[in-house]
């Protein structure tokens, strides 16, 4: 993710430009360049060849994610919330030359072009005519960072992470190189986060977080896949191979529900949707830990909700509630990455970043930011977990966030 200037007549007009604070509709057009100004500086994830993005309003960061849009009706070029806007704010990059694209409108596949030379020109969606006002040069600036101040720290807690636009509390834990991150998965009750029932047999915990939904407080309960060594768990109990076999099925078929992150003994991990029970034999046991989780952040360097991501069987990651129509994501994962796009809650995120893992709390986030949270931490695999009254956060014997729950199983930095 890098914010840029988009400059017509490729490289050799003027600046596209969303002038105010953002709403709906807000008209763009062109005009000559304002030194630092966020009114010109637009969020792009990875633009390059063929890439499928979003181009956000640096401007909006704190106010909701207003992104370039086609207003299908006349073809102008506005900003409007991507949210629940799927298409209309959905654009592919066809590269022309270095750093210079034409920029393609995936609703009806026009292009965006500048509808003069002169300053006020305004900007719109044309039919492709391979002409220097639908060229437009990208050039990487420092103005507009993301909605979150992310300081540079080092390994153990940190508070220094803030939203520019809210006072929710952030909690950070970095783990050391010579932490490991490890799965407290327990079929004997539910316990305190604080308990030592919590706590990988023979291991010593420095840092530990919430981990699985669950049904019940009353006995041992999770929900999902998990792995820890040579361990197998699925939906509150041991699972093994082959005796399992039906019900592990039965979770990968649903196929909608808690993806997997997977943690191999060394190296980056990965989020995993199996794709069949053979496709789970044959590759688990490559992954010492198996999380599942709520929701895919943050997939192979990409945040889900900028850009249009497939997985490993390229099917897209995509939610309807957020992004409709549904029918433009037949066959993908519909329930993935499900939740009220505007809603803050509390939340618990496991983000990988340059090697480390990071444990991640917040007192109230929507799933959106928690997405830009860890994208602008560097992280190039990120999850959510439980939230709400769920998530909590213990360093030490200090309770970060508490929560009054009881769990099964807990996330945890180990020093062994």
């Amino acid at each position: 993710m890098a914010n840029y200037t988009l400059q017509s007549h490729g490289g050799a007009g003027l600046y596209m430009t969303a002038d105010g604070t953002p709403t709906a509709r807000r008209n763009v057009y062109i005009k000559a360049r304002v030194s630092a100004s966020l009114d010109q500086t637009w969020r792009i994830d990875s633009p390059s060849n063929g890439a499928r993005t979003r181009i956000f309003s640096c401007k909006s960061n704190n106010t909701g994610g207003y992104a370039l849009n086609n207003a299908t009706g006349t073809n102008n070029c506005d900003i409007i919330s991507h949210i629940g806007n799927y298409k209309d704010s959905l654009v592919e990059f066809e590269r022309y030359g270095p750093n210079v694209y034409y920029i393609k409108s995936i609703t009806n596949g026009r292009y965006l072009t500048a509808d003069g030379t002169s300053a006020n020109s305004n900007v719109s969606w044309q039919i492709k005519a391979s002409s220097e006002a639908q060229r437009w040069k990208l050039s990487e600036v420092s103005e507009g960072a993301g909605p979150f101040s992310v300081s540079s720290f080092g390994d153990g807690l940190t508070n220094n992470v803030t939203h520019t636009s809210s006072n929710s509390q952030i909690a950070v834990y970095k783990l050391s190189s010579t932490q490991k991150l490890r799965l407290a998965i327990t079929l004997t009750g539910n316990y305190a986060i604080s308990s030592s029932n919590l706590v990988p047999p023979g291991k010593t915990v420095s840092a530990k977080t919430n981990c699985a939904f669950f049904s019940s407080q009353s006995v041992a309960s999770f929900n999902g896949l998990f792995k820890s060594g040579s361990n197998l768990y699925l939906n509150s109990s041991t699972a093994t191979i082959p005796e399992s076999e039906t019900n592990i099925t039965a979770f990968i078929n649903d196929g909608t529900h808690y993806p997997c992150f997977c943690v191999p003994s060394s190296g980056a991990p990965t989020i995993k949707w199996f794709s069949s029970y053979t496709n789970f034999v044959n590759t688990y046991q490559s992954y010492e830990y198996i999380f599942s989780g709520g929701h895919a952040l943050v997939y192979n360097g990409k945040n889900i909700y900028d850009s249009e991501v497939v997985n490993d069987q390229s099917l897209p990651i995509a939610c309807p509630k957020i992004y409709s129509p549904v029918s433009s994501h037949t066959g993908g994962y519909a329930d993935i990455a499900w939740d009220e796009p505007t809603t803050k809650r509390q939340r618990t995120l496991l983000g990988y970043a340059g090697a480390r893992y990071y444990l991640i709390v917040s007192s109230s986030m929507t799933i959106f930011a928690a997405a830009q949270l860890a994208k602008e931490l560097g992280c190039s695999w990120a999850m959510s977990f439980d939230g709400g009254g769920s998530t909590c956060m213990r360093v030490g014997s200090t309770n970060v966030i508490s929560s009054s729950r009881l769990f099964s199983t807990a996330l945890c930095a180990c020093t062994n």
